[in-house]
């Protein structure tokens, strides 16, 4: 039986079944099949071999688009990059290669030094590599296939990709290691008034959190103890331990990791985010922390979340809009956009809720480093009241108001937030 497709414009094809969204394009027009990279199936960016179901809603995605040009950079660029560098160095270990704002990079491991004067000789190698029109493929094994794959090459790094998860981050300075995790609806730009300064102190790292922007944004992991863990395994990474500092959910996970990983946090700070079983038992004991909390079982639900939050992204009436400037909003709309991004950045919420029944709030561990909260008293989604409970669970734990801020205050009071990091974590 054919398969019915229906257009952006809300026109529809009737093609065979099995066909692929190369298919589609082809059937539109030949011009259109030469320029499509991918397809959109359902808000879902597929490769254009897939292929299509019946009833979807598909849209082609064209090299003159921003994100066909993400496309080339990540499956043609990076991977004929990759092959290069593995055909100029064998030994090499490859890790990464995603595509960044105005390019793409690939991490690589050598033996041997590569100096400036060897960019020619790889690019001549890429060149090379792109006349013998050798053609990229893609197949599907499982994980564990994977890891064999790999493991058989000797490559480690894509390995531990595989096992765990592959984070995105900025990094900038030297010293004494601070990681920056931010909130929803957010990334690492979030941090961009406070890395400059920070970095003349210290070895800054601001990071895309599991399903935020660059980062990969996997199915499942969303519970607080499994994105901690990303953050563990991430310091450990980079040879911790480290000032954290966590702002919204960003915050949620910093505790979780003194609580967890006491080890791998020197000093805590942050900025408008509860303690997890605060949060619990203030949401369980206070009405109105009950009151404040209603957006969160409003994630709740399916798929309306994701689609409210992009029409208040589109309109400019997202909260971000009372502190931040229209270009400002406007990139932080297109990382929640990315694909993937906006439905695994909501199951944060989904999955705090299911600790809510478990009891967890009565078998807190303590945080023994020193805590300082920075708190924005006009915070429409926190009461205070958190920072109290979480008192009961802190040794040692200071908290300054700022009466006339909102919830985002790395943004509202840039310097002020910047000069109490220094002083918290140079004293």
């Amino acid at each position: 039986m054919p398969m019915k497709i229906t257009l952006p414009d809300k026109s529809s094809r009737e093609l065979p079944a099995e066909s692929t969204g190369y298919d589609l394009a082809k059937d539109i027009g030949p011009g259109l099949a030469k320029s499509a990279v991918a397809v959109e199936v359902n808000g879902i960016q597929k490769d254009l071999n897939d292929v299509l179901e019946d009833k979807s809603t598909v849209s082609i995605i064209t090299i003159d688009s921003k994100e066909g040009i993400d496309i080339m950079r990540h499956t043609l660029t990076a991977q004929v990059l990759a092959k290069a560098v593995k055909n100029l160095y064998p030994e090499s270990k490859l890790a990464i290669g995603p595509t960044i704002e105005n390019g793409f990079y690939y991490d690589v491991e050598c033996s041997e030094t590569i100096s400036i004067d060897d960019l020619e000789k790889i690019e001549n190698q890429m060149h090379k590599i792109i006349k013998s029109e050798s053609s990229i493929t893609k197949k599907l094994v499982s994980k564990k296939d994977a890891v064999k794959v790999f493991d058989s090459l000797g490559e480690s790094y894509k390995k531990e990709i595989i096992n765990g998860v592959s984070l995105h981050w900025v990094e900038i300075g030297s010293g004494s290691l601070v990681v920056m995790l931010h909130g929803f609806p957010e990334f690492w730009w979030s941090w961009r008034h406070q890395i400059i300064p920070l970095s003349r102190k210290f070895r800054v790292i601001a990071l895309d959190m599991r399903g935020f922007n660059e980062s990969e944004k996997p199915s499942s992991g969303y519970d607080t103890k499994t994105v901690a863990t990303d953050i563990r395994d991430l310091i450990d990474y980079l040879g911790g331990p480290a000032f954290v500092v966590g702002h919204d959910w960003g915050g949620i996970i910093g505790y979780q990791l003194a609580m967890d990983w006491p080890d791998r946090v020197k000093k805590l700070c942050i900025l408008n985010a509860p303690h997890p079983d605060a949060w619990i038992t203030g949401w369980l004991t206070h009405s109105e922390q009950q009151r404040k909390s209603w957006y969160v079982f409003f994630n709740l639900l399916p798929e309306f979340p994701e689609k409210n939050y992009r029409d208040q992204f589109r309109t400019g009436t997202i909260r971000l809009a009372r502190v931040m400037s229209p270009a400002d909003v406007e990139i932080y709309r297109e990382a929640f956009e990315k694909p993937g991004a906006a439905t695994a950045t909501v199951n944060y919420y989904r999955e705090l809720v299911k600790e809510i029944p478990s009891g967890r709030h009565h078998r807190v561990r303590r945080i023994s480093c020193p805590v300082r909260v920075l708190w924005g008293r006009r915070d429409v989604a926190l009461d205070p009241v958190v920072n109290e409970i979480a008192m009961n669970w802190i040794d040692n734990m200071e908290v300054f108001y700022f009466p006339n801020c909102w919830h985002w205050l790395a943004i509202e009071k840039p310097r002020a937030v910047t000069r109490h990091l220094l002083n918290f974590f140079t004293n």
